[in-house]
């Protein structure tokens, strides 16, 4: 027995209760595309200015005069896996 506040109808009973709002369902269904796109380009946006952010300082790191200049790396490769791991968290959302 299914545990449910919802009550099933017959397939005669749907059609009574949506014929005729068909396009507005359309139009709905392509508004919220609309937005699910708008979101994954405003993640992609933010993935890949860390990305640069991280190449960037890895230069700069690289043209200074610093003696040791194996420490900042590491950091930054840190930084990219964190990066990694929370694009991974973010796929797992929003698929």
């Amino acid at each position: 027995m299914r545990n449910t506040t919802s009550e099933e109808i017959s397939a005669k009973q749907y059609d009574e209760a949506f014929s005729g709002k068909e396009e507005k369902a359309l139009i709905q269904a392509l508004d919220i595309r609309k937005f699910e796109i708008e979101l994954y380009w405003k993640r992609a946006t933010y993935f890949w200015t860390f990305i640069a952010a991280t190449i960037a300082g890895f230069i700069a790191i690289q043209a200074s005069d610093a003696s040791s200049k194996t420490e900042p790396p590491r950091v930054l490769r840190r930084l990219q896996l964190l990066r990694e791991w929370s694009h991974e968290q973010v796929k797992q959302v929003f698929p």
